[in-house]
């Protein structure tokens, strides 16, 4: 499994701003997803 996109990342960041989630917890969430993926079997 790859990574995020770039676009994906801008789109996941604005659909968290529009919901009131501050800039350093969805970092902290993209951060985490990115270092957590699942591992190939």
């Amino acid at each position: 499994m790859e990574g995020m996109t770039g676009k994906e990342i801008v789109n996941l960041i604005e659909k968290l701003r529009s919901e009131g989630m501050d800039d350093t917890k969805i970092i902290e969430i993209i951060l985490y997803v990115e270092k957590h993926e699942p591992e190939k079997n």
